[in-house]
């Protein structure tokens, strides 16, 4: 994990450098707390806090200097143990640690800029070249380790790992940015290099920055390439020849997950994309401790089926329950994602981080990834009924959504929850015929989260200032706009289902779930790695064809398949069933808390002036007297208050308003 820091600036002396890039180094102590440090070289800063996984004696912290090169480090290089011995071998490398550091030390001083393609695992890295008076900055494939930057108005460059670092010592103008408060209303994450941050971008993943020093020069020229990029070339192939392949990728990739020097965790649900890296782990006989997250007495916990897979794997779990959440709680939560949140969920992931440091555990597995991957969500399979469904409205009219059937269809695929017909009205109204045309040309296909993705825009909260018709209309363009040029460039001969997997693959999986997977263990020094990303992994999956894929009856079909190998079918073939949490319930205490009054009232929503206090406040005023709704209704007030109260958490505590 780790945290990474860089500040250049030729205009500054080495104590303002140094000044900077401590404080720089010291928010982000969370994420590696066994050691941190920082250098001055020139018009160069760098910093480091380490969190010690592989070769953990001090001979391997950070910053690591060889040769004329200085480099700081976040991640796990997965195959560095090839490449050392690459480098001894054809280039007469001798080491002085074992660690990862170092051999992506000495790979970027011999290979340069070459050496990204070399690299296996999950990266964020500063490497300044001395020689060339250069810096060079860069990230993995998946986006699984993360990295912002931001340029100062005297043309200072600060890198580090997370954005809220920057705003607090690096003196960038604190402004939000609102086409990311757009986006992340309707797709609960922005989208490209944009952050909630006006002044701080993201180095987008599979990205390159050059920063070149030339000498005299007192603003630092930089540019931005792409080294990766994922491309979906889906072609036939048999589903055994499919399972053999994945299964011999998925074995090395966990493998090369568990390589670590010190104790290892793996979260386990009871879901087959975790229970699948548990299993393997005990038939490798790797030791590590199994946590879960369970909701005792709760309709959708997943406390039986976790029994049911450690039985079956022979293993124990650390069963953890969530009693409630408060208010402190959400402050947290809202600060370390970095950005507004729609749901509680994620909140989780921290509890479960949590209970493994304080077991000793410092790096953990976990299983995100093949719901992108291999169409696991719910949504991928009732969009092979979509056609008949549409012509059948049409015949019909209201009256099919209002219909018994609609219900039924709704608790067919969602049989975990209570839901009625108005979930079902929200999908069928999505699809209707005379929309289709008017979304395909504006997105490049037709998405099937699109009634998800409504169901904050049509409460219309933003403010009277954003919510402007103009700038409301040149929003829609713009994001037209980069709709088809990102996902279309990309995606030419694809369906429509491939090019929503293919936005799910580039932006919702790692601006989202791996953007929350990193924050919430990072807060509390716990490296996660996901062996469903493993590059060679990633790779052989781009390749698969739909049908083993998803069909109407079965998500995930390969990967299935591929884990009837080691679990037994019944837990191998279990439906998918989402993390839930019971965010009513978690809502009480914070909606009570007089406190909350520093966040929630209609001044504190003045000075941000991004969403409309009213209509946000019938929301909290809906859910503190338990108001009935129907359950399209009650989801959609639940995270318009969870939306709202986060992003004034942010608007209040980073952006000072």
């Amino acid at each position: 994990m780790c945290g990474v820091t860089a500040v250049v600036g030729p205009s500054l002396d080495r104590d303002v450098l140094g000044r900077m890039v401590g404080a720089l180094t010291s928010a982000l102590s969370h994420r590696g707390p066994d050691h941190a440090a920082c250098e001055v070289l020139g018009p160069v800063a760098l910093g480091h806090a380490r969190l010690r996984v592989v070769d953990p004696r001090p001979d391997a912290d950070q910053p690591m200097t060889f040769a004329g090169g200085r480099l700081v480090f976040s991640g796990a290089i997965l195959n560095h143990r090839e490449l050392r011995r690459e480098l001894e071998g054809t280039r007469g490398v001798v080491f002085r640690t074992m660690s990862d550091t170092e051999v992506l030390l000495h790979a970027l001083a011999i290979y340069g800029d070459a050496a990204l393609d070399r690299l296996q695992g999950m990266f964020a890295f500063v490497y300044h070249d001395v020689r060339r008076r250069r810096l060079l900055a860069a990230r993995d494939r998946a986006g699984i380790k993360p990295l912002a930057w931001a340029r100062r108005e005297d043309g200072t460059i600060v890198l580090a790992s997370e954005a809220q670092a920057i705003l607090r010592a690096a003196d960038v103008g604190r402004a939000i940015d609102t086409t990311a408060l757009r986006q992340l209303l309707r797709f609960n994450h922005p989208l490209g290099d944009h952050t909630f941050f006006a002044h701080v971008r993201s180095l987008e993943p599979g990205c390159a920055m050059s920063i070149e020093l030339a000498s005299g020069v007192r603003a630092p020229g930089t540019s931005i390439r792409r080294w990766w990029a994922p491309r979906m070339a889906p072609r036939p192939l048999a589903l055994s020849d499919a399972v053999d392949r994945l299964d011999a990728s998925f074995r090395a990739a966990v493998e090369r997950a568990a390589d670590v020097d010190v104790p290892l965790g793996c979260y386990l649900s009871g879901g087959v994309d975790s229970s699948g890296i548990a299993a393997e782990l005990q038939r490798t006989g790797r030791p590590a401790r199994l946590y879960s997250l369970v909701s005792p007495g709760a309709r959708w916990s997943e406390e039986e089926p976790i029994d049911r897979v450690t039985r079956a794997i022979g293993a124990r779990t650390a069963k953890i329950a969530i009693e409630g959440v408060t208010l402190d709680d959400f402050v947290e939560y809202a600060l370390r994602a970095e950005m507004p949140q729609w749901w509680t969920s994620d909140l989780a992931l921290g509890v479960l981080a949590r209970r493994a440091k304080a077991d000793g555990i410092a790096v953990v597995l976990g299983g995100e990834g093949p719901d992108e991957l291999f169409a696991g969500y719910e949504i991928y399979r009732i969009a092979k009924l979509r056609g008949a469904l549409v012509r059948a409205g049409e015949l019909f009219g209201g009256a099919l959504a209002r219909g018994r059937w609609a219900g039924a269809l709704t608790r067919r695929f969602v049989p975990w929850l209570d839901m009625d017909t108005s979930v079902a009205r929200a999908w069928l109204g999505s699809h209707d015929r005379r929309r289709a045309a008017a979304v395909h040309d504006h997105f490049g296909f037709h998405p099937e989260n699109l009634p998800v993705w409504e169901v904050l825009e049509a409460r219309r909260p933003l403010s009277a200032r954003l919510g402007d018709a103009r700038l409301a209309a040149d929003y829609r363009d713009s994001e037209r706009a980069q709709f088809r040029e990102r996902i279309g460039a990309g995606t030419a001969g694809l369906s429509s289902l491939e090019r929503n997997l293919h936005f799910e693959i580039t932006e919702r999986l790692p601006r989202w779930i791996l953007h929350m997977g990193d924050r919430m263990s990072a807060t509390h020094g716990v490296e996660l790695r996901f062996p469903y990303l493993d590059d060679d992994f990633f790779a052989a999956s781009l390749s698969l064809p739909m049908n083993l894929r998803a069909t109407l009856l079965e998500d995930k079909r390969v990967l299935r398949r591929m884990h009837e190998r080691r679990l037994p079918r019944r837990i191998a073939r279990r439906r998918k069933q989402p993390l839930y949490t019971p965010t009513r319930a978690w809502l009480a205490p914070v909606l009570a808390d007089p406190r909350l009054e520093r966040y929630w009232s209609r001044d504190a929503f003045a000075r941000a002036d991004l969403l409309d206090f009213g209509v946000c406040d019938a929301a909290r005023s809906r859910l503190a007297r338990g108001a009935p709704t129907d359950s399209l209704g009650a989801m959609s007030d639940e995270w318009l208050f969870t939306f709202a109260l986060t992003a004034s958490i942010l608007a209040v505590e980073l952006c000072g308003a």
